[in-house]
């Protein structure tokens, strides 16, 4: 399956009244600037901004701090907005840089009030507008009587060939591919969005957990179709290093999509679990780019049936789309398959192709919308890879750090 690449980013330059000669002049090379010590404005940097923790209840204290571009020195304007019950700006300041230093406010404390998602921005206003943006989630705190639990949340995400579009920052020829001579393997030389966004849902989870050690979560990963991290769960308060660590591997997308291998990762995983109470949470988060390569999906389907009877699992599946429509996925995902030798689906079938799609793809209606539709409690189709951290924050807090 392929998909259209994520949109690039770009560099937006404005030039600010008196001071355009001297912006010129940088980027000319002339000698008589003495702003920046004469760097031309490529080497100026990027403003960042960084929010810690990534997660609060509403009233408790987040720390903004500006860094980046340590030479500039015009003012910096700093922008709260909550996306939650309103979309409303809820702080507006203005920080004054000099030599280097963000006079009063490179560490600001910004106290929320309200739930929902918040976004900050920074941007600079003399010179050339450079702007960077953070944020974090807040959360109402508990109503007497209930409190906040952890989870056990697995990620199993797609790492097929399809990634090299769909999900590859600024990839790099490796080698020849070993099964396709003409091709070659690549590698993404950027962070990924899958990693991006399994780091995100674990930064939240972990920041309660640092807040409330009656909060912890655990979590795991594993990748398909050839899986090589450990399997071991990693507290999301203290072991995100490791975790990021691990998601490195999503920058080396390879072969195709057998979720079937996923899912043999998740009962590893999950058997592993120590046993915890009823109520609380274990999700798998199952992450893709295509509709399956499955030789057999009963069998794939058993697997699932299998976490959610025996190990009390439920599966959040969410699905990266492009923007295209099912329908169409599914009519080029079948082409694909027509392609594979008929030894390729599992002999139950008995060479019936035609079975063997329909129990894979399913025929588009809510009766059969096939194996993946099939083996999720929850399925969720975003159009682009930089879609997933937002959708998969919003469902590992939604299953596991509800008040009870």
């Amino acid at each position: 399956m392929k998909h259209p690449s994520p949109q690039a980013g770009h560099r937006h330059l404005m030039l600010s009244g008196t001071v355009s000669v001297a912006i010129v002049c940088m980027l000319t090379g002339c000698r008589g600037a003495s702003f920046m010590d004469n760097s031309p404005v490529e080497k100026m940097g990027s403003l960042k901004c960084s929010a810690s923790p990534a997660a609060v209840s509403a009233g408790k204290p987040v720390t903004i701090k500006i860094s980046g571009i340590p030479k500039y020195k015009g003012r910096i304007q700093r922008v709260v907005q909550s996306t939650g019950k309103t979309t409303t700006t809820v702080n507006n300041i203005t920080v004054v840089q000099n030599e280097g230093k963000i006079q009063g406010n490179q560490a600001g404390s910004f106290t929320p009030q309200e739930q929902g998602n918040y976004k900050v921005t920074v941007k600079t206003l003399d010179y050339t507008t450079i702007i960077g943006s953070c944020g974090f989630k807040v959360l109402d705190p508990c109503p007497q009587g209930t409190s906040r639990l952890g989870g056990y949340v697995a990620f199993i995400v797609d790492n097929s060939e399809s990634h090299n579009l769909s999900d590859c920052p600024n990839p790099r020829k490796i080698g020849v591919h070993p099964l396709n001579p003409q091709d070659f393997l690549e590698e993404c030389t950027a962070q990924t969005e899958r990693e991006k966004a399994v780091e995100k849902a674990t930064s939240v989870l972990g920041s309660f957990g640092s807040e409330d050690k009656s909060i912890t979560s655990m979590v795991s990963f594993a990748n398909f179709p050839n899986n090589k991290a450990p399997i071991k769960w990693m507290d999301a308060t203290t072991d995100r290093s490791t975790l990021i660590s691990q998601l490195q591997i999503l920058r080396r997308p390879y072969g195709v999509t057998p979720y079937n291998q996923g899912l043999k990762s998740a009962i590893q995983i999950f058997k592993a679990a120590p046993q915890v109470s009823a109520k609380t949470p274990k999700i798998l988060v199952f992450i893709t780019d295509g509709f399956p390569t499955d030789k057999n999906p009963k069998q794939t389907l058993a697997l699932a049936d299998q976490l959610k009877t025996q190990h009390r699992v439920k599966i959040l599946s969410v699905m990266i789309t492009g923007k295209i429509s099912q329908s169409t996925l599914r009519e080029k995902h079948k082409a694909f398959l027509k392609e594979f030798p008929l030894d390729w689906m599992d002999s139950s079938y008995q060479r019936n192709r035609n079975a063997y799609i329909l129990d894979l793809l399913g025929d588009g209606s809510v009766q059969n919308g096939g194996l993946l539709k099939n083996m999720s409690d929850t399925l969720v189709f975003v159009e682009e890879s930089n879609s997933l951290g937002a959708e998969i924050d919003k469902i590992t807090t939604q299953e596991t750090l509800t008040c009870q």
